[in-house]
């Protein structure tokens, strides 16, 4: 079978580590969203920088071959949750947040659908929804 494949970080580090207006935003971002580490927040942030390149990478493509990965890069974001049409602009993607994200992780979810008092039992309480529900 062979060794399995190398896993790779999800994540980027800022370039500059002690940024005051980042680290306070950073700050307030994890307690609004009950983050357990920056490192979430760092994938969070790598993962819209991702989408964010691919969609300025399109504004160089010919006029076809945009309008075709504008359409797979809008279909994605949109199962995603990311965006609300499947028809989106490229300023649409650009305008996505970081806030976006992480507004659809489960444990916010949990807590926004109330099935957790706060966003910290929300996330011990989602490990054991399929034994909850047998009762």
């Amino acid at each position: 079978m062979g060794d399995p494949k190398k896993s790779r970080r999800k994540w980027e580090t800022p370039g500059h580590p002690w940024i005051k207006t980042r680290l306070q935003r950073e700050m307030e971002l994890m307690g609004i969203y009950g983050l357990r580490n920056k490192r979430e927040l760092w994938i969070a942030e790598t993962m819209l920088r991702r989408i964010k390149h691919r969609a300025r990478a399109l504004l160089t493509l010919p006029v076809e071959e945009q309008r075709k990965q504008l359409q797979q890069l809008s279909l994605k974001l949109y199962k995603l949750g990311l965006i609300n049409t499947t028809s989106a602009e490229i300023n649409d993607i650009l305008n996505i947040s970081v806030e976006a994200i992480l507004d659809r992780r489960l444990q916010t979810i949990v807590w926004k659908k109330g099935f957790a008092k706060t966003l910290h039992q929300a996330r011990q309480s989602y490990s054991a929804w399929p034994y909850s529900y047998q009762r």
